[in-house]
């Protein structure tokens, strides 16, 4: 099953790290990472989540980043890394993989930091949020509980990644007056911070 990894970028050297850029995404290629989605300033729909940059790679297996991490390579490039940037990274096991990445030239992913409140009362809320979101090509990528901190300190208790085929649909699905009765009922039972993340030509 697919892996995703999630990385929240924040630059301090903005010349080091353009030179950097390319060397980064030829060894996470190189370990069968595919960019979904990176770079840009990410478009905040819920929350006070405001990422400075951020980047969505997948993996077809777990294995595959639990590999790259644990590379010699890996080790030194995160020690040159640390004048450059500074990373919060996450990886996610998938709960399917990417498709509109390879059917749509701009799909946008939806990524979501929940720390939930009220189990019982998330839970409905979940289901009917999924529910809103396939009625607008909404699908789920990641929806777990036990992400696993990589790098920095981002340690979400609970995470999602939604696919949609472009952004008018996925802001068409989130002003959508099903998705915002959902939402009125999943205010006591969550804390929610989720941003739109432009794949496709914005990741190349």
């Amino acid at each position: 099953m697919s892996a995703y990894l999630i990385a929240d970028v924040r630059v301090v050297n903005r010349q080091k790290f353009d030179l950097a850029r390319a060397p980064i995404r030829a060894f996470i290629e190189a370990h069968g990472g595919v960019y979904l989605a990176h770079g840009q300033e990410p478009e905040v729909v819920q929350g006070g989540w405001h990422p400075q940059r951020m980047m969505l790679v997948e993996f077809s297996a777990r294995e595959n980043v639990d590999a790259m991490f644990a590379t010699r390579e890996f080790g030194e490039m995160r020690d040159e890394l640390v004048n450059m940037a500074m990373f919060d990274i996450v990886v996610a096991d998938g709960i399917a993989a990417s498709r509109y990445v390879r059917e749509y030239p701009s799909p946008v992913y939806a990524v979501s930091d929940m720390r939930i409140v009220n189990r019982a009362a998330f839970e409905d809320y979940r289901v009917q949020i999924h529910s809103a979101m396939r009625e607008h090509q909404g699908r789920y990528l990641v929806l777990t509980d036990e992400p696993t901190t990589m790098a920095g300190n981002w340690t979400p208790p609970h995470l999602t990644i939604m696919e949609f085929p472009d952004r008018g649909v996925a802001m068409a699905a989130y002003t959508a007056s099903r998705y915002q009765e959902a939402r009125e009922r999943g205010n006591n039972a969550a804390m929610i911070d989720m941003v739109l993340l432009a794949g496709g030509q914005a990741a190349a």
